[in-house]
């Protein structure tokens, strides 16, 4: 496979450069400050692998892969320097190396009816749908796989939840949902009761998305329930949401912890599940 002049595995001291390139492309562009210089060390050295292009001594195009997701972080060529066949340089180099470690598939988004999608396409990459930000979302197999049937695969079930296993599969299905949606936007929330000395005797845990609030677990020490501390963590809670633009507000609870606690703080069940022990339901309550 002939690689362009000049292509080369990315180093540190080539962050700067690609930094550069990345800010000087007209399709894809970078919107917001969100992907910084800082991005690029884990990318390049822990979690993948970068190639860059030079001529005459400067950086015009780089390629960037992670070999843990399979997703390609980057691939951008200066538009000075378009159509010299430094794009599908490296491309093929970072293609050739991700399957190289294993990756079934390899999978990327790119912002459709642009050249970079038109270039995806030439290239053999399949389009399997759209993200939420209305990215077209595009995976291409790798050929020394061949597709697994149904039949051959072996099943197990488990008592329990082995590790490594419930490992893999939270990250896959991390990977399917960020590639899905901007799960990057969800934000962890919590609020405590202290005595004090400092002894912990309360919290509120939950998540923040967009307008929504998810109270996720509520607690307070026996010794200091119904003296109020319940009521001012969830309300102190939801104060801290709403100053991030929550109106929604939802949690689930059964029928023997605190359904009629939440109906005083103004939240409804919409949802009631039966079947686990005798006289015990789950309700999903909302609060707006």
């Amino acid at each position: 496979m002939g690689y362009a002049s000049g292509l080369r595995q990315a180093r540190r001291e080539d962050i700067a450069g690609m930094h550069r390139v990345r800010l000087a492309v007209r399709e894809n562009v970078l919107r917001s400050t969100v992907i910084t210089e800082d991005h690029y060390l884990p990318a390049i050295e822990t979690i993948g692998r970068g190639w860059v292009v030079e001529v005459d001594g400067k950086i015009v195009g780089f390629a960037i892969g992670n070999a843990e997701t399979g997703n390609i972080w980057a691939l951008f060529v200066d538009p000075e320097h378009e159509g010299r066949g430094h794009g599908r340089a490296l491309h093929d180099a970072m293609v050739a190396w991700l399957f190289s470690r294993g990756l079934r598939h390899l999978w990327l988004g790119t912002e459709p009816g642009t050249r970079a999608e038109r270039f995806y396409r030439a290239a053999g990459w399949r389009c399997t749908g759209k993200a939420a930000n209305g990215e077209a979302l595009y995976e291409l197999r790798n050929p020394g796989f061949e597709p697994a049937m149904t039949e051959k695969l072996s099943l197990s079930v488990h008592d329990e939840i082995p590790a490594e296993e419930a490992r893999v599969v939270d990250q896959g299905l991390g990977d399917s949902n960020a590639a899905a949606a901007p799960i990057h936007q969800v934000r962890p929330l919590s609020c405590f009761a202290r005595l004090q000395n400092g002894a912990l005797v309360g919290g509120a845990i939950g998540r923040t998305w967009g307008q929504c609030c998810e109270l996720q677990q509520l607690w307070v020490d026996p010794a200091h329930r119904r003296l109020g501390a319940g009521t001012r963590l969830v309300r102190q809670f939801e104060e801290a949401a709403a100053a991030r633009g929550c109106s929604v507000f939802y949690l689930d609870t059964f029928s023997f912890q605190a359904r009629p606690f939440y109906e005083r703080l103004g939240y409804e069940a919409r949802l009631e599940i039966r079947g686990f022990a005798p006289g015990v339901a789950k309700y999903i309550m909302v609060r707006r």
